[in-house]
């Protein structure tokens, strides 16, 4: 009777030592590996799209999507130019969703303008960028011509 109790307590030793190996972990039946269930993966760098090329002035539409292989929500930040300062983090987001956000840039030539997403668990991807072209805006320029045109002939007019 003592060996099959003392035989019992070590079972149940054994048994209590397996589930505090496995305490934290799922079991994948299909592979019979060990997935650990308290890592945080971070999400997936940022996919942009914008417009390449711009006028000035113009209010542009930017989209971003990040996904998280945990499913957990997403936090955005930005930043012009690799290095430029970034922005705070707006969001959380779903993971998967396209969001969208309103640009107006001041400036001609080329800016990066940069994505980081971090998951709610405050794990972060890397950074992304697009490339945008900022020209200069034809219709501005359409009023100063028509102007020019105007005085010339206004010159012309008067030397003659």
């Amino acid at each position: 009777m003592k060996k099959k109790i003392g035989g019992i307590i070590c079972f149940m030793l054994l048994l209590s030592m397996t589930a505090t190996l496995v305490a934290g972990q799922k079991i994948n039946d299909t592979h019979n590996k060990y997935i650990n269930l308290n890592q945080n993966d971070p999400p997936t760098e940022p996919v942009i799209t914008a417009p390449d090329k711009v006028n000035i002035y113009s209010e542009i539409v930017l989209k971003v999507v990040s996904t998280d292989p945990n499913e957990d929500k997403i936090h955005y930040r930005f930043k012009l130019t690799e290095k430029g300062k970034p922005s705070n983090w707006v969001g959380p987001y779903e993971s998967g969703i396209e969001e969208k956000w309103s640009l107006k840039i001041f400036h001609i030539g080329d800016i990066k303008i940069g994505a980081q997403a971090k998951d709610e668990n405050g794990a972060t991807s890397d950074w992304s960028y697009h490339k945008v072209t900022y020209t200069k805006a034809y219709s501005r320029n359409t009023i100063y011509n028509n102007f020019l045109n105007f005085f010339l002939r206004l010159l012309h007019l008067i030397s003659l």
